[in-house]
């Protein structure tokens, strides 16, 4: 009977203890939900959705995501209106998590159809259905303060050799470019350019006192050249120099070395080897026959051109279609028998090459130049510079949407300051970082060297587009 006395006793005990522990978990729900039920009390006066109707003085306005910082209290569009966008007569829509009717912009009552002008930041004020709780917000619609299309120009330094108009400079170094230029009387001369201040003379050996600059490459971990007479040259440095083959034709071959372009990325994964360096050779027949070797060893020729090739002052680049295949376009110079060449030509595989500006009908076409630049700049082809068929110096600056068939003037914006005296022979390097915005390149032109009527340019310039700084594009 005692055993069933203290067991009764023990349940008893556990059971006040269960109904104590669920009394507490209650409270602590009911404490809970209060929490809640305040906080959506407070959140009652939130702003949810803020955006523009379209409007003419703003186009496309409607379509910017304005982002609602609750914690800060701000209304804001993180991509800025385009430079010079009116924002003085805005239809703004603005959707509440609750409203009594006392929505206030600037201290004045707002109605649904007022317009507002948001040129300076704008005061939101909302108060909720129940009317006791109320917030304020800042309401900042960014524009871009400058046009992000157009260009900046930037002097890097003044002390580029002077007798160094024509040259063919590389990225070197850790921010830094190596320029090469022809001496008329030593040869090829060299110098290292680490900083706007900072220019060392390098030593070049091993070369013929003639070499073609234009055919100076790289390919992979070497350098490579072109003597007057087309006998070909490498070197691991860029400095000292070695023959490339005995002669000056291609072994086991009767053809000889013209021209260098550079090394372009194989055209299908099929394809055995990554990249070959492309150029230009002649038959017996002075016939024009594109070449291009992996190693420098085995060489592959192409078929004969039929149509007249530039030889000379020629502007060259390398780029990529849509679908990512690699192409190298040659435009402008003259032809062997010293005529002006009009055509844009271009290869995919170095061995094939094809005219790709026949037939345009009125659409325009780049004039004839000697001496230009062509580079790729904001999803474009630019055709700068260059001397005219008259021998004066073009001044004109010209874009190809399509790869070089056809040209326009580039926008007005696009201010190249040494241009505007005319400009020709430099070079031209595009630098491009990447963004801090996934998937886009900073980009920035940089030109060595050049000359115009008035004599020999002794300056580097950068330019680049204003939107090329900003965080976002």
């Amino acid at each position: 009977m005692l055993i069933k006395c203290g067991y009764y006793r023990n349940f008893m005990i556990q059971q006040r203890l269960r109904y104590l522990v669920a009394l507490v978990v209650t409270i602590g729900l009911f404490s809970s939900c209060w929490d809640d039920f305040e906080e959506q009390n407070y959140y009652a006066a939130n702003v949810t959705a803020f955006s523009f109707a379209s409007h003419t003085a703003a186009p496309g306005i409607e379509s910017y995501i304005f982002n609602i910082d609750q914690v800060g209290s701000r209304i804001y569009n993180l991509d800025s209106l385009p430079y010079g966008t009116d924002i003085d007569t805005l239809y703004p829509s603005i959707t509440l998590q609750s409203s009594n009717g006392s929505l206030y912009l600037n201290d004045s009552l707002w109605e649904e159809k007022d317009s507002i002008d948001f040129s300076k930041p704008v005061y939101l004020r909302n108060t909720s259905a129940d009317g006791k709780h109320t917030r304020t917000y800042v309401i900042d619609v960014r524009v871009h303060q400058v046009d992000p299309d157009s260009m900046q120009n930037q002097v890097w330094t003044e002390s580029f050799p002077q007798i160094a108009p024509r040259n063919k400079t590389f990225p070197h170094g850790v921010n830094g470019f190596r320029s090469y230029w022809m001496d008329p009387v030593t040869g090829l001369k060299a110098v290292d350019l680490v900083d706007e201040t900072t220019h060392t003379v390098r030593s070049v050996s091993g070369l013929p006192s003639l070499v073609k600059l234009e055919s100076l490459v790289q390919h992979r971990d070497r350098w490579y050249v072109l003597s007057a007479d087309g006998q070909a040259f490498v070197s691991s440095d860029g400095l000292i120099w070695t023959a490339l083959f005995a002669g000056n034709t291609i072994p086991g071959t009767s053809l000889q070395l013209t021209a260098l372009f550079g090394s372009l990325d194989r055209k299908s994964k099929v394809e055995t080897e990554p990249d070959y360096l492309i150029g230009m050779a002649t038959d017996l027949n002075g016939h024009f026959v594109p070449v291009k070797t992996a190693d420098a060893a085995r060489w592959l020729a192409g078929d004969s051109l039929t149509e007249d090739f530039p030889a000379m002052d020629y502007a060259d680049v390398f780029g990529k279609t849509e679908t990512n295949v690699p192409f190298f376009t040659i435009g402008g110079g003259r032809c062997p028998d010293g005529s002006q060449n009009t055509r844009i030509w271009s290869t995919q595989d170095g061995l094939n090459w094809v005219v790709i500006n026949k037939s345009l009908g009125q659409k325009l076409q780049l004039p004839s130049l000697n001496g230009a630049s062509f580079f790729y700049y904001d999803n474009q082809l630019v055709g700068l510079g260059g001397r005219l068929e008259d021998g004066t110096f073009n001044s004109i600056l010209y874009v190809s949407k399509d790869h070089g068939r056809a040209w326009r003037e580039a926008p007005e914006q696009w201010i190249i300051t040494p241009l505007l005296s005319g400009l020709a022979e430099g070079q031209v390097y595009v630098e491009r970082k990447e963004s801090s915005e996934e998937g886009v390149y900073d980009e920035f032109i940089w030109y060595f060297g050049g000359q115009n009527e008035f004599g020999l340019h002794t300056t580097v310039w950068k330019f680049y587009l204003n939107k090329m700084l900003f965080a976002r594009r």
